[in-house]
């Protein structure tokens, strides 16, 4: 199962990380979990070019420190303990420095707030998190605005060629902190010659779940596997949270940079969470 004892919240101005925070907090449990702020700031190359390109979407190092300490002690005053860790990390590579204290300081899950697409300036201060889960081993939960406060009561899993392992375990964690039910679904393409591959780890994948006492319900569908699609799907079954691959990016580049507030409401209660299904067990 997945501990979360460190919880990561990406601070910078550009995503919603006060809103990441208050997830946080939802997710907190007294005396086990710690909250750790951190902001990393852009070489010098980039905050010129930032201050050149929009003034407003530029930072320094005094703003991020007052937005620091203006979050820690939120937490400790919503928790009551000094259950808090902030870091600066200057003039790093935005992914690769988080990364890297992911793992320095084992961290379980990372959360950040999508955003509406606000073209190319919002793509290059927005934090790619595919990019940081592929890149950390880390799931990565995405919120909305909307998600704060929601119960999370069905999940979907999708199931592609293989048993999705780390899926079904962080599945199951969030399932057992919301009594949440499971739903699993796969899209098969006709043009497709391994449906029989993709029947067996569904089988497989509505097995170990039935074994662990979570007998989902499920859905074979038929068309283009994309991220597109499963959202829909998860719109459809009204679904609290999805579970996807941050290596299934066929139709969109820029999946939660760009294509993922085209998708989903920004009021929507969908919380996506990016996993890494070749993650290794710590």
């Amino acid at each position: 199962m997945l501990p979360l004892k460190n919880i990561l919240i990406p601070v910078n101005f550009f995503n919603q990380s006060s809103t990441a925070l208050e997830k946080a907090l939802e997710l907190y449990e007294p005396s086990y979990t710690t909250i750790h702020l951190v902001h990393v700031l852009p070489n010098k190359v980039k905050q010129v070019f930032l201050r050149w390109l929009a003034p407003k979407a530029a930072t320094n190092k005094k703003q991020a420190l007052h937005k620091l300490a203006e979050m820690q002690q939120h937490v400790k005053k919503e928790t009551s303990e000094n259950a808090v860790i902030t870091m600066m990390i200057n003039k790093g590579h935005t992914i690769t420095s988080f990364a890297d204290y992911i793992r320095t300081h084992k961290i379980d899950l990372v959360i950040a707030c999508s955003e509406a697409d606000g073209g190319i300036i919002s793509l290059l201060t927005r934090l790619n998190t595919a990019a940081l889960t592929k890149e950390s081993d880390c799931p990565v939960l995405v919120i909305t605005p909307g998600c704060l406060n929601h119960p999370i009561k069905t999940i979907l899993i999708n199931v592609g060629s293989f048993i999705p392992e780390k899926k079904i375990e962080v599945a199951l964690e969030f399932a057992r902190r919301y009594r949440a039910h499971i739903y699993l679904v796969t899209i098969l393409n006709n043009m497709d010659t391994n449906k029989k591959t993709y029947g067996d780890a569904f089988y497989k994948t509505y097995k170990i779940l039935k074994d662990y006492g979570h007998e989902p319900d499920y859905k074979i569908l038929t068309g283009n596997d994309s991220t597109e699609a499963l959202l829909r799907h998860a719109q459809m079954v009204k679904a609290d949270m999805i579970l996807l691959n941050p290596l299934k990016q066929h139709s969109s580049s820029f999946f939660i940079n760009k294509s993922f507030a085209g998708l989903v409401n920004p009021l929507s209660a969908l919380h996506v969470l990016m996993v890494n299904p070749y993650q290794l067990k710590r």
